[in-house]
C-alpha cells in the first residue's frame, strides 16, 4: 500500500492539485524541464515544446491550478470528488482574462469520468488519460522520483477502482446504496467486501461515482428533446434533474419537471426558481390537481408536500440505476410523457380561462 492510499487521499481533492503542482514546478525534481513540457504538451494538446515554466499557482483567486509558461496560461480546475458548480467556470474565465491579459489562457477540465461541463471553452481531460501521460514519462535520478512513484501508483489505483465500477456497476451495486452513511458506519455494514469496494469505501468515492454513472444513464433514459441539469447530489445520494417548463397559474409562474435519486423517481412542481428562495408556495387549486393526477401505473406511489420553498411532488420507488434495461426505459419515458400532457393540459386551460 502506497503512503497516498494508506492516508485515504483520494477524497482531498486539494491536495491531488498540490501534488500536480509539485510536479510541474521548479521544485520537483522528478523530471526535466523538457519532460514536463512534453506532459503538459500531450495534456493540453497544445505545443509548448520551446515554451519555458515559469510559475506554478495552486488554489490561486480559487482556481485549482495555474501554469504559466512564456506564452501561455494552463488554468486546471481538478475535479476528483465533486463537479462543477452553477457558473464556476465562466466566473474562473472573466478572473483569468484580468490576471493574464498578455496570455494566451487555455482552460483544462481534468474529471474521474468525461463530465459534460456544458463549457466547450474547457478541454475535458480524464485522470485516466493523465495518468498513462505520467507512467510514460522519463523520470530522473532523485529523491523526488519515489515521492512521485508512490502517488503514481495511488493514482492509478483511483482510475482503476472508476474503470472497473463503469464496467460493471451492478457488480458493486453497494456503491449506491453507501453514499449517505459515515465512514464509521460503512464500516460497521455486513456485507461481503472486496478489494474495489473496500478502496471506494475508504476514500469515500460513493457519490462520485454514482454522479458518473447517472449522467451516463441520463443519455439513454430522458427522451429526444429534453435535457437534463448537470448531475448534483443531496445527503450523499447522486440527483438526476430534469427541468421540463413552466406555466403561468392565476398570475404565478411555476416551473415542473422530473427528478431520479435513489431508486426514487419524482414529479415535482414548484414556484419558479424556488432553489434560491428562502420560502415559496403553490396556489392551492394547483396542488389539488397535481395530487390527484396519476403519473405513475403505481398503486405505491406517494406525496410529498412543501417543505418550505413550495416543492411539491408525487413519487414511486422505480429502483436502483444499475438495474436499468429497456422495460425501465420505457417506464421512464412514459412518466415524462404524462408530467408533459398533464402540465400542456393545464396551461392551455389557464390561458383559456
Amino acid at each position: 500500500m502506497s503512503f497516498f492510499q494508506a492516508v485515504s487521499m483520494a477524497h482531498q481533492e486539494r491536495v491531488h492539485s498540490q501534488v500536480f503542482g509539485w510536479i510541474f514546478s521548479e521544485a520537483c525534481h522528478a523530471f526535466s524541464q523538457k519532460t514536463k513540457l512534453e506532459m503538459l504538451t500531450r495534456i493540453s494538446g497544445i505545443n509548448l515544446a520551446n515554451e519555458e515554466i515559469i510559475k506554478v499557482h495552486t488554489e490561486y483567486h480559487s482556481i485549482d491550478i495555474i501554469i504559466q509558461t512564456t506564452n501561455y496560461v494552463l488554468a486546471i480546475e481538478n475535479k476528483i470528488k465533486t463537479c462543477t458548480h452553477s457558473k464556476q467556470l465562466e466566473r474562473y474565465e472573466i478572473t483569468l482574462s484580468g490576471l493574464f491579459p498578455k496570455h494566451d489562457i487555455v482552460h483544462l477540465y481534468f474529471s474521474l469520468f468525461n463530465e459534460d461541463v456544458r463549457n466547450s471553452n474547457w478541454a475535458i481531460c480524464t485522470h485516466e488519460s493523465i495518468c498513462k501521460i505520467f507512467e510514460a514519462a522519463s523520470k530522473l535520478e532523485h529523491s523526488d522520483k519515489y515521492i512521485f512513484e508512490d502517488y503514481l501508483s495511488y493514482y492509478n489505483k483511483l482510475c482503476w477502482a472508476y474503470r472497473e465500477f463503469s464496467s460493471n456497476p451492478s457488480k458493486y451495486s453497494e456503491v449506491f446504496k453507501q453514499g449517505h452513511l459515515s465512514k464509521e458506519n460503512k464500516a460497521g455494514e455486513k456485507f461481503e467486501r472486496c478489494e474495489v469496494l473496500d478502496f471506494i469505501f475508504q476514500n469515500q468515492l460513493e457519490t462520485l461515482f454514482q454522479m458518473a454513472y447517472l449522467a451516463k444513464c441520463a443519455q439513454t433514459l430522458i427522451p429526444h428533446g429534453y435535457t437534463f441539469e448537470p448531475i448534483t447530489e443531496s445527503h450523499g445520494t447522486a440527483l438526476l434533474n430534469i427541468p421540463m417548463g413552466t406555466i403561468d397559474f392565476s398570475g404565478q409562474k411555476i416551473e415542473y419537471g422530473v427528478q431520479y435519486q435513489g431508486k426514487a423517481v419524482k414529479v415535482f412542481v414548484a414556484p419558479y426558481g424556488y432553489k434560491g428562495l428562502k420560502k415559496g408556495n403553490i396556489p392551492p387549486s394547483l396542488l389539488k390537481v397535481f395530487f390527484n393526477e396519476k403519473f405513475f401505473n403505481d398503486p405505491k406511489e406517494r406525496q410529498n408536500k412543501d417543505k418550505g420553498k413550495g416543492f411539491n411532488s408525487k413519487t414511486f420507488e422505480f429502483g436502483w440505476p444499475f438495474e436499468i434495461n429497456p422495460d425501465r426505459e420505457k417506464t421512464f419515458s412514459d412518466v415524462i410523457n404524462a408530467t408533459e400532457k398533464f402540465f400542456k393540459k393545464f396551461e392551455i386551460h389557464e390561458k383559456a380561462a
